[in-house]
Parts: C-alpha cells; structure tokens; sequence
C-alpha cells in the first residue's frame, strides 16, 4: 500500500506536472475590498500558501505512474491462464495469484516506483486432442481499507482479468518421471485485465493572516480530495516454453514470451474546497460581518497508453504432489523495461 499512499499524497502537495496545481482563489474580498494594502497582504498570502501546497511534490510524472500501472496490468496476469508443465489427461483446474510492478524508481515518483497491478484467476483446462490443450480463465479481487497517517485515507482497490489460451505441443517430452524433458510447447492466447484504485479522505488544514498590526484574519481549508487510477489492457500472448522433470516430485520450467497489446491508464481526481470559519481573531476587524471568501481548486487528471509490442522471460518451480495436486511460482521479466511480475498458485489434473 506505501506505492498508492505516495500517489495519493499528490493531493495535499502537488497536483502534478502536467495539470493545473492547487489555486487558492478570492471571490470575495469582503471587508477589505476598501483597503488594497489588505487585499494585497492577502493575495500575497494566499500565494504563499500556494507554493507551500505546491512544493516538495512525491509525484514527478503523473504520465509516467499511468504508463508503469498500464505495463503491469499486462504482466500481472501473465502465467495464470496456461499451464507450462503439466499434461493432464482430460481436465485442469488452477488457482492463481499475479502481482507486477514497474521497478523504475524515481521517474514518476520520488524514490518509488513506477506502477504496480495485480490479478487473481481461476482457470479450467480441456485437452482438445492428444497435443492440444485449451483454457478459460477469469478472475476477480477487491479490497477496502482505511491507510493511517497523517491523512486518514480511504482506499478501494478492484480487479478483473479473463482470458482464452491455446496450447499446443511443439516437440514431445522424453525421459522418465525421474528425470525427464518436457518438449516445447507453443501458447497463445487472448487476455483482458481491469485495475482500478480509487482513493479519497479528507482535508482540513489551518490558515492566519496577520494584516500588519491590523488584525489576524484566521480559518480553515477544508476539502474532499479522491483520485482513481483505472487501467484497461487487452493482451494477445505468444510464448514458447519448455520444462525439466526432477525425482518425479519437481519441475522447472522457463519460456520466452512476445506480448502485442493495447490499452490505456487514466488518473482522475479533483480537489474541491473552501477556506471556512475565516473570522478575525483580533485587532479591527473584529466587528466586521462581511469576511472575505476564498475557495481552493484543483484537478488531477493524466493518461498513458501502454507499450504496443512487449518481450519478456518468465521462469518457474512446480512441486507435484500426490492426488494430482501440484503448486507452483513464477518470477517474469518484460525485457527493456524494469517491469517484473511474480505469481503462484495450486493446480489439480486429472
């Protein structure tokens, strides 16, 4: 949760590069409007708090963070609709889990990453002739939770992936079920992934002016900022793969992957408040009813595509169990890139 706590901080410090920061605007001047000193300390006040809302800002491309998110949801899934080991004789079925992240640190955020996504997947295979297996996968996660600190923050999280994939047996395995090759084998496929983030809390920070001996105008900046990320990638895989069989109780396998996809990343999120309570806490203002207004704006919003065409390596351990049981992890690279991805899972054949 630390990746979407610092990209949510973008909403109390910098608005990011690419949209409009944090404006905090007077509508009305009210009592000071006859006084231009005092408007003038006021504006020039208000720009102050400004650049303090402005500065020292985690996000350094929201672009970025869009295109690192997109990238994962790719990757996240990858693994989790195809078997690259086991040959079951009519029957699979197979739960999963995926993670990826964007391991490029200090290009979107400051000294963090650049995207992350995840994926979950129950997938059922069908051996449609003696080397061809098909599958179906879908999968879905949601998770809530308030993140402590100094803002409390809401978090919702939501994904969901499905996929159809094809695999077919290049070059027969051999060996024994000591030590045996698994063959090559040929997957393809299509796969769908959904990652959506949407946070929110609230704002209430204090604000003084001191009008120069005058007064010392006092109020609050409260507001309600949220900001969603939701990434929609279609993939359509192509991998070749191969295994090696252990003391018939392990596997090892690796594989080579070409990935041709499509999608986006969209970032939205807006900051609506207001500075309310704003009263004069001493010097001649104090008997005024006609307080100045002032109310603060902000929006959010970027978006990124992710990469056309992808490379990647994947390796993993299978340990067979007895009963037709088998687990499995999985570690991926998608070459020229610093997005990595891992996932695990149980299958059961028969």
């Amino acid at each position: 949760m630390k990746f979407f706590l610092l990209l949510f901080a973008s909403l109390f410090f910098l608005p990011v590069l690419y949209a409009r920061p944090v404006e905090l605007r007077v509508t009305d001047y009210g009592w000071l409007t006859s006084f231009q000193p005092l408007k003038d300390s006021l504006d020039f006040y208000l720009q102050g708090e400004e650049n303090k809302l402005n500065a020292d800002q985690p996000i350094l491309n929201p672009s970025r963070v869009n295109s690192g998110t997109a990238n994962a949801s790719v990757l996240a899934s990858k693994g989790l609709g195809t078997d690259y080991v086991d040959d079951p004789k009519k029957f699979s079925i197979s739960l999963g889990l995926g993670a990826a992240i964007d391991n490029e640190k200090n290009v979107a955020i400051k000294d963090q990453i650049s995207g992350a996504a995840g994926a979950s997947s129950v997938t059922l295979g069908y051996r449609l002739d003696p080397k061809l297996m098909g599958y179906v996968n879908l999968g879905t996660f949601m998770h809530k939770e308030i993140i402590p600190g100094d803002f409390d923050i809401a978090g919702d999280i939501d994904s969901t992936n499905l996929g159809v994939h094809l695999r077919y047996d290049l070059v027969e395995k051999k060996g024994s079920e000591w030590f045996g090759w698994g063959g090559l084998k040929l997957h393809t496929g299509y796969e769908y992934n959904s990652n959506r983030v949407t946070l929110s809390t609230k704002l209430d920070e204090p604000l003084e002016l001191d009008t120069g001996g005058s007064g010392v105008l006092s109020g609050r900046l409260v507001g309600t900022p949220e900001y969603e990320v939701r990434t929609e990638t279609h993939s359509l895989p192509l991998e070749l793969s191969t295994s090696f069989l252990f003391l018939k109780v392990m596997s090892f396998y690796t594989g080579f992957g070409t990935d041709f996809n499509f999608g986006r990343s969209v970032g939205k999120g807006n900051l609506k408040g207001d500075v309310t309570g704003l009263a004069c806490s001493s010097g001649i203002c104090v008997s005024e009813t006609v307080l100045p207004q002032v109310e603060a704006r902000a929006n959010f919003n970027s978006r990124s595509t992710v990469r056309s065409v992808t490379y990647r390596v994947f390796g993993g351990f299978q340990l067979d169990l007895p009963l037709g049981l088998h687990a499995y992890v999985q570690a991926e690279q998608m070459l020229g890139t610093r997005v990595i991805g891992a996932s695990s899972g149980l299958k059961y054949t028969f």
